[in-house]
């Protein structure tokens, strides 16, 4: 098999170059529409991606307080997104301010946890200690507190913490699989 000469630069996979349409920005509300404004315009992202961020930082926060029901059917309230963009391109900045008000919900979360097992250790220190106050350490040591969320709800390498996290319950070709792409999304 031989390699044929090329003749001429080469021909682009399309031949126009589709303009996109401008991202529905006014479909957004009152509520959502300003915040994504105002994110591009400081961060200087297109529309689309800082609607994006806005987008899936109200679907993580309307979860826990819907379903969708369809034809008797309960299915969870679930949004998935990717961003495609190039290195450089500020993802990561807006995601950062859109998950603003998530990552401080979620440090205010495991503050109460950490007081909460502070005071539980302290029972369990003082049952073991003086058996005369048995009772009343008793009743602490019944409310062991449980961390409001046992994860995080927002993962920076998601493929990696699921893959880790089905290792138990899924077949071995699913956990191969989604190591594989762990260590693609890795990859530098």
């Amino acid at each position: 098999m031989q390699l044929r000469e090329v003749q001429g630069p080469p021909r682009p996979l399309l031949e126009q170059q589709i303009t996109p349409l401008p991202y529905p920005v006014a479909a957004l509300g009152d509520l959502l529409r300003p915040a994504v404004e105002r994110m591009a315009d400081v961060i200087g992202v297109p529309c689309a991606m800082a609607a994006q961020s806005v987008l899936a930082t109200a679907a993580l926060a309307s979860q826990a307080h819907a379903n969708v029901h369809l034809d008797g059917r309960i299915y969870p309230l679930s949004l998935y997104l990717l961003t495609v963009a190039c290195s450089g391109d500020r993802k990561s900045a807006v995601d950062h301010i859109a998950l603003q008000a998530v990552r401080d919900w979620e440090r205010q979360q495991w503050i109460a946890y950490g007081e909460q097992l502070k005071a539980h250790l302290a029972a369990m220190s003082l049952t073991a200690k003086s058996p005369t106050s048995k009772k009343s350490a008793q009743l602490a040591l019944d409310a062991q507190p449980e961390p409001s969320h046992r994860d995080s709800l927002v993962l920076s390498r998601p493929l990696r913490a699921w893959s880790k996290a089905c290792a138990t319950v899924c077949p071995a070709w699913v956990c191969s699989a989604m190591k594989k792409a762990s260590s693609w999304a890795a990859a530098p």
